[in-house]
């Protein structure tokens, strides 16, 4: 029974990541990982937070 579940998880995350907001969210990530002052605006905030 936990393998079935296990492998309809599987199948449900790998349908998610095919969705067009799934790939949105995954190029909105990457353009922010590319913007050097907010990472560090992030890290800091992170920071701060603990």
């Amino acid at each position: 029974m936990n393998e079935v579940m296990l492998e309809k998880a599987k199948d449900v995350g790998r349908l998610l990541g095919q969705t067009k907001e799934y790939k949105a969210l995954q190029r909105a990530r990457e353009r922010l990982n590319e913007d050097r002052e907010t990472v560090e605006l992030v890290n800091r905030l992170a920071e701060l937070e603990q």
